[in-house]
């Protein structure tokens, strides 16, 4: 076989022209756009890692903001907390203080109340004590009695101060003696009774003798603004007004 050097020449000429043109007309504008594609794909890359960049500064932005709000709640229900647990204590003081107060209220008036009812019962005890000393008494009223109650006024007025037994015959100075009888007494007993008076009286005129049933038994000797009592009347008077002061 002969090689046609002139054939060779030819097809190697066309060749290169080929590749010419492929060069000039295809492969260019292929490299162009795969050029193109490449920086769009490039661009889209980097706009995708900005926004994925952008998308984790926010997201971390957000996670601090939540972490902030979490820890903005976790102190606002500590201090709320705090509040309640104030206030709780406070209101509970205030409640403890105030039973206590009540409680102490509650016992003086329950105090107040036994000393009343105490109170009610001694006199009511002594108003009938009084009752029954005076329906005993009267029972036992009588002449005998009258003179005993007499010698205690003597003996009363014998161991009288000088200084008292002074005062009394100075106020009653000028004025007429009363005495008062529960019953009319023998003359004895009314000249033994002048004579203890005397000191009193100061010597004047003999005391003026009444009668009044109403002294029970015993007698009473008024001179001047001075009043000497040794009856049973007085003496239950005594009683019921100590019953009286008591209620």
């Amino acid at each position: 076989m002969q090689l046609d050097w002139s054939t060779f020449f030819l097809q190697t000429v066309n060749f290169l022209i080929l590749v010419w043109i492929l060069r000039r007309f295809l492969y260019r504008p292929v490299l162009e756009v795969v050029a193109r594609r490449r920086a769009g794909i490039e661009d889209s890359l980097a706009q995708a890692a900005a926004a994925g960049a952008k998308a984790a500064a926010l997201r971390k932005d957000y996670e601090q903001r939540v972490a902030q709000w979490e820890g903005e709640r976790e102190a606002a229900r500590a201090r709320l907390k705090d509040e309640i647990d104030g206030e709780r204590a406070r209101m509970l003081a205030q409640t403890q203080k105030a039973l206590a107060g009540e409680r102490e209220r509650s016992e003086a008036l329950e105090a107040q109340r036994r000393d009343e009812i105490r109170s009610a019962m001694e006199a009511e005890a002594l108003v009938l004590g009084a009752s029954f000393a005076t329906r005993l008494l009267q029972r036992l009223a009588g002449e005998t009695l009258d003179e005993e109650l007499v010698d205690v006024m003597i003996e009363d007025l014998g161991a009288m101060s000088d200084a008292d037994r002074q005062t009394i015959t100075d106020a009653s100075r000028g004025s007429n003696v009363a005495l008062t009888c529960a019953r009319p007494l023998g003359d004895a007993v009314l000249d033994r009774l002048r004579h203890a008076l005397e000191p009193l009286t100061g010597g004047a005129s003999p005391p003026e003798v009444r009668v009044d049933p109403s002294l029970i038994s015993g007698v009473r000797v008024q001179t001047g603004p001075w009043v000497l009592a040794a009856n049973l009347a007085d003496e239950l008077s005594f009683f019921r007004a100590g019953a009286t002061r008591a209620d």
